[in-house]
């Protein structure tokens, strides 16, 4: 995976699920940038990328089947991944689901989502390629930029994340995400690489917040 490219649609999904996999089991061997209570916020570079990685290994149980469902979703126009996201994340403006296909053990479609980054900043529009998994008692989701036009005057990003969330014996929920951005225009990378933490870290309480105004 690499932020720099734009991946083929016919991506080899088994080969895709592997290189998530090797991410997410990796990002307890990052630099350490803050933590928590319950989460851990880390860091590193590879294939030439920021990377910034959350772990949040023991989220309270009462959590554990709505979080899951929300962060994997259903493979229905209205209630993916992304479009649960779109309900807890305030800088998503808009979304736009095409192309959905099911699959053995989940999904995949692809995504034209609007952000807004608060004035002065011109909205951007990722797309992207969302492929997700689901085994039962736990699911990955694995999110990669893709080519796409620009008819709207915003300015085009791109990102890629991979989460993974994990039902734990105890009852409890596993909860890991990694991500890498460049959100373009005249933002430098360097406060790219600087606000990242922050904003990961923060998807935590907010989808828990969501939680507990929607049971």
């Amino acid at each position: 995976m690499k932020l720099q490219n734009y991946i083929p649609l016919d991506v080899k999904r088994q080969q895709l699920l592997q290189q998530s996999i090797d991410i997410v089991d990796n990002i307890k061997n990052w630099e350490l940038v803050k933590s928590t209570d319950d989460t851990k916020i880390l860091k590193t570079t590879f294939n030439d990328d920021f990377w910034c990685g959350r772990i949040s290994p023991h989220l309270s149980s009462e959590y554990s089947n709505k979080l899951k469902e929300l962060i994997i979703g259903q493979p229905i126009i209205g209630k993916t991944h992304s479009d649960y996201e779109s309900d807890y994340m305030n800088e998503v403006k808009s979304i736009k689901v095409e192309n959905l296909q099911s699959y053995d053990f989940g999904y995949s479609y692809q995504l034209k989502a609007i952000y807004d980054l608060g004035f002065p900043l011109k909205h951007r529009v990722f797309h992207v390629l969302i492929h997700i998994w689901n085994f039962g008692n736990y699911g990955i989701v694995t999110s990669l930029p893709i080519s796409g036009n620009n008819d709207e005057g915003n300015v085009i990003a791109k990102y890629i994340s991979v989460e993974k969330v994990k039902i734990n014996d105890d009852g409890s929920i596993e909860w890991i995400m990694a991500t890498s951005s460049n959100p373009s225009g005249w933002i430098p990378q360097f406060i790219t690489r600087a606000g990242m933490p922050g904003a990961i870290q923060k998807d935590v309480p907010s989808l828990l917040k969501y939680i507990d105004a929607h049971p």
